[in-house]
């Protein structure tokens, strides 16, 4: 199958943002700044929330044999909320322990 058909496969729209274009699939954004040019956390983050708000989502950094890089573009994938809290469980940090015990004493 040809690339430009594999990428086509369960995708569900192609949205145009002010500096970034997006083809959302039902599980993964694919996100490329129109310029060219290099995409920050800041802009990933954000671009997660007006698809995804408050989820979760992880970005793949495979094996160097199983890389294909074809243009500047990254890949955010959706996870369940089960996924989630063992990732979590995982990536125990600091910073986000703090937030979460301000989150709680809130409550």
């Amino acid at each position: 199958m040809k690339w430009s058909k594999m990428v086509s496969v369960g995708l569900i729209d192609v949205v145009e943002l002010a500096c970034h274009k997006v083809r959302v699939y039902e599980n993964r954004l694919a996100i490329w700044r129109k310029d060219g040019g290099f995409l920050t956390w800041d802009e990933l983050q954000e671009i997660k929330e007006l698809f995804w708000e408050g989820q979760l989502a992880i970005e793949l950094y495979p094996k160097q044999s199983q890389v294909v890089n074809i243009k500047n573009t990254r890949h955010l994938w959706r996870v369940d909320d089960n996924t989630s809290m063992k990732i979590l469980e995982q990536c125990s940090h600091l910073e986000f322990e703090r937030k979460q015990n301000k989150e709680s004493e809130v409550m």
